[in-house]
This record gives structure tokens, C-alpha cells and sequence, in this order.
């Protein structure tokens, strides 16, 4: 209502009518009305989405779960998919909740309801990337407990440790991203990690003095929990100073723990991305013969119901080395296409194979980053002030606050709304076409 009367302040003559002489009954203003058109909206939003869906036909889903304010669990579905022509893109098709539970079987379920009722064809999903994390939730209801957790010297170890950890992932969080772009940085990335855990006393000493310093600003002095001659809710970590302490309590866990999530998280990337590797023209023509040809029969292999036609693939692969070893003559191996975003954008109608092959491979996921960056858009819509909002209201919601760039046709919606229910008030003459 604020919004509305805000419009009728700015000189909205139609509107200040309508509010002030129409029945109260009949102005339009209810939770229910505001319900049905924020339905309509939302629908209108996520259809835009499923209509580009379709026209670049192969894609992925991404999902998350997380507990939001009213203690529910909600799944972020987003949809990876990749136009010829273009970069690969994530959209988020909406929040739902976990009504059956959160088993995997139960989560699948839900994803293939959800999936069906879009309308997309199942036959062309070509890849999924979950995380299940999301059962891990608290809540701190008291301040003071709240600022003393805040400024301990374990949480600012701990934030301090990780925050210079994790920004070495960054360049994997990008939505653009593809699957053999990233196994390329996973291999330099985990090289980079590991000579840190080589080196990790060096690493560590180097972040402490950081850490003092936030200590500092917090009011607090770093030090160690007490030992105590019988330990039983965590082990007395011997060490001589609070460096000793943090630097064999969370700098040598966090970092084997990354090492050892990026290993089995991307191990069944590599063997798909070698094989993507025969696509790609900086990659192809490094490759030796015997192993181009191996990959490129197993990719063929792989995907020949998706293939236009797949006799002809072999030819069509010759034709595209060839193509790139006269470039390369004449450009320089530098000038080569080293990611499949770019090298798809050059690709022509010559070589339809190649161009499904790329765009299968650029709509493979990486991460769950998407739907995890979709759960800010959550916690900014349904805060504790708001925390009996329905699911589809807060989807409505989130699907035009993060997809603002997508034109509402106001007409449609306006169709759409007289029709759904019959209204006392009369909208153009659509009850009667």
C-alpha cells in the first residue's frame, strides 16, 4: 500500500480515483489479490526463462537446500543452459519447499515434479550439480552472545584463515565458467594450495599478524582456550602461543580439507573435460594423434544420440583440426581459442557436431554458486518480520527482484488475471472475447 500511495503522491490521477471511490471490497488491494497477481508475475518470469531453455535445447540444474526463518526447508532450483552464440547462463526458476523431506530420493523427486511441470523435456538434461550442506543452521537469539561469539579469538582465527583461504576458488564461482576451463584452473589452483601446505608455517605467520590486528579493533587480545586435565568436548592441542594454537587448530585443517574436497569433488570432471579436450583448438592441436583420435571417438561415443549426424562426425573433426592448424600458421598458437565460450562463438554451420558437442560441454556445471548466491535474495525477502510469507509469495518475489532485467507484459498479466476469477470490476471488454 505504501508503494501505491506513493504513485497516487506523484500525480497518478486514475489510481487516486480508483483507491478513493471504489468499494472497499472491490479496490484490489487485499493479500489475496496481491497473491494472484504475484503468481502471475512469477509465472510469466519463469516461462521467459523455460522458452530460452527450450531453444538452446541441452541443459543442467543446479540445487541447494537451506532452513530459512521460519525453520522449513527450502530448495533453490537454477537451470545452467547454453545458446549458440553465447555464454552459458544460470537462471533460478524458483524456491520450493521441502514439504516430503530432504532425502535424496525425496529431493530428486521433487526436482523431476518440478522439472515436468515447466514442461521441459527431460531427455535433454545433461548434467547436475547439488550441495548438502544446507542442514547445518543455527540461530543466536541474544545479542550479547551473538558479539562475544563475534569477537572471540577463535572466530576471527577462523574468519581471518578461511577468507584468505577461500579467495583462491573465486575464479571457479563464475556462472560463465566452463567444465574444461575449470579442471584447467582446478589443476593450478590445487598446485597453489598444496605448495601452501608445504610451506604452511611460512602461510600462517604471514596471516597472524591480521589477525592481531582485528583483535585489536574488537577489543580483544588473542589467547587460547584453557586446558583442563580431563578434556571431553575437544582435545587439549598442545602449543606454546596463540599462533602455535591456530596454526594446528584451523590453518592445517581448513587447508587439508580443501586439498582434499578439491580432489574428490572434481575427479569425475577430469575424465569428461579430457574428453572435451579434442574440441577445443589451443588444446586440440597439442594433443598427440593417437590420443585426439581416442578421445574424439569416445565423445562421439558418448553422445551420438545428440549428435545431428553422427557418420559424419569423423570427417567433420578433420576438417575443424585443419581449420585451427592454418589459423595457428598464419595467427600464432597464442590467437587460438582456449575456452569453449570462445571457441563457440567462432564456430560456423559447417560443423553442426562440433557445435552441439561444444554447447553440451558449455552447459555442464562447475558449482552450486548460483543457487547458494540465490539464498541472499531469500534472507533479504523473508526476514523474521516476514516469516509466515508462503513459498510462492517469497518465489514471486525473489523471480523479479534477481531476473529484473526481464520485461513484464503488463497486458498479459492484466488477461490473465480477469479471466482466472470473475471481478467486479470490468477489465476492457477481455470476459467477452
Amino acid at each position: 500500500m505504501a508503494l501505491l500511495n506513493f504513485r497516487v503522491d506523484a500525480g497518478d490521477v486514475v489510481l487516486r480515483d480508483h483507491l478513493s471511490k471504489a468499494s472497499r471490497n472491490a479496490t484490489y488491494t487485499s493479500s489475496v489479490i496481491q497473491n494472484q497477481l504475484m503468481d502471475i508475475l512469477s509465472k510469466q518470469v519463469r516461462q521467459h526463462i523455460i522458452d530460452i531453455v527450450k531453444v538452446a535445447k541441452w541443459f543442467c540444474i543446479i540445487a541447494d537446500e537451506v532452513t530459512h526463518v521460519s525453520n522449513k526447508e527450502i530448495l533453490s532450483l537454477v537451470v545452467r543452459y547454453c545458446e549458440p552464440d553465447s555464454l552459458p547462463c544460470e537462471d533460478l526458476v524458483g524456491f520450493f519447499q521441502c514439504n516430503e523431506g530432504i532425502t535424496g530420493r525425496q529431493l530428486a523427486n521433487m526436482i523431476l515434479t518440478h522439472l515436468q511441470s515447466f514442461g521441459l523435456d527431460l531427455s535433454y538434461l545433461r548434467g547436475q550439480a547439488y550441495d548438502g550442506a544446507g542442514n547445518m543452521s543455527w540461530s543466536i537469539r541474544d545479542a550479547n552472545t551473538l558479539r562475544h561469539a563475534i569477537t572471540s579469538t577463535d572466530f576471527i582465527s577462523s574468519f581471518v584463515i578461511t577468507k584468505s583461504s577461500l579467495q583462491y576458488l573465486h575464479s571457479l564461482t563464475g556462472s560463465s565458467t566452463d567444465i574444461i576451463h575449470a579442471v584447467k584452473e582446478i589443476e593450478t589452483i590445487t598446485s597453489t594450495i598444496q605448495n601452501i601446505r608445504d610451506n604452511i608455517d611460512t602461510y600462517h605467520d604471514e596471516l597472524f599478524p591480521e589477525i592481531k590486528q582485528v583483535c585489536d579493533t574488537a577489543g580483544t587480545v588473542p589467547s587460547t582456550p584453557r586446558t583442563r586435565a580431563r578434556q571431553t568436548h575437544r582435545s587439549n592441542t598442545p602449543a606454546s602461543s596463540p599462533s602455535e594454537y591456530y596454526l594446528h587448530t584451523i590453518s592445517i585443517p581448513l587447508i587439508d580439507h580443501l586439498l582434499s574436497e578439491l580432489k574428490s569433488r572434481f575427479s569425475s570432471h577430469q575424465s569428461v573435460a579430457l574428453l572435451g579436450l579434442c574440441i577445443v583448438p589451443s588444446a586440440m592441436l597439442v594433443l598427440p594423434v593417437p590420443e585426439f583420435l581416442t578421445h574424439s571417438f569416445q565423445l562421439a561415443d558418448k553422445y551420438k544420440d545428440d549428435l545431428l549426424s553422427p557418420n559424419s562426425f569423423a570427417s567433420e573433426r578433420e576438417c575443424w583440426k585443419v581449420k585451427w592448424q592454418r589459423f595457428a600458421e598464419e595467427h600464432g598458437t597464442t590467437s587460438l581459442p582456449s575456452d569453449l565460450a570462445t571457441a563457440l562463438q567462432q564456430v560456423s554451420s559447417m560443423y553442426p557436431n562440433i557445435t552441439v558437442l561444444q554447447q553440451i560441454f558449455s552447459t555442464l556445471p562447475v558449482t552450486t554458486c548460483s543457487a547458494e548466491r540465490s539464498f541472499i535474495s531469500l534472507k533479504r525477502t523473508k526476514t523474521p518480520f516476514h516469516s509466515t510469507m508462503t513459498t510462492e509469495r517469497l518465489t514471486g518475489l525473489s523471480l523479479l527482484h534477481i531476473h529484473k532485467d526481464i520485461q513484464i507484459d503488463v497486458e498479459g498479466v492484466i488477461d490473465e488475471f480477469s479471466l482466472a476469477n470473475p471481478r467486479r470490476m470490468q477489465v476492457a471488454d477481455i470476459l467477452t472475447d
